[in-house]
């Protein structure tokens, strides 16, 4: 969470919003106000660990949207994102981990769609 936190706070952002996404089921979710600090950080990714999830600023200059505790798609400026993730998360290798995680869950082939949309924006290296 650290790296998430310093790159938002660099932005100007000292809180995030976060709310549950969950696709499907229609239901209030109450929208919590996270500081940029990794233990409340931390505690909403924990707190929504079953089911999906989203966080992001006032401005909705990125966004983090988040599945069962297992991964998160960031999504905004490729300078933010780039400051925001280790180095080890970003890139083909990472991207290969994942549809490996997911393909052992879903079965071969469970995110090709997934992949084939978001490729052109994808940060491959």
């Amino acid at each position: 969470m650290a790296p998430l936190n310093a790159a938002a706070r660099r932005r100007g952002h000292e809180f995030l919003l976060g709310t549950v996404v969950q696709p499907g089921v229609l239901r209030v979710s109450a929208v919590w106000h996270v500081a940029t600090d990794p233990d409340p950080t931390s505690r909403f990714f924990e707190a929504h660990e079953a089911g999906f999830h989203m966080l992001f600023p006032e401005d909705l200059s990125f966004a983090i949207h988040a599945n069962d505790g297992d991964y998160a798609v960031y999504a905004g400026p490729e300078e933010f994102i780039r400051a925001a993730l280790p180095p080890e998360a970003i890139g083909a290798a990472a991207t290969a981990d994942v549809v490996e995680g997911i393909e052992e869950e879903h079965g071969e082939g469970a995110i090709d769609g997934i992949l084939a949309h978001y490729a052109p924006f994808m940060l491959d290296r």
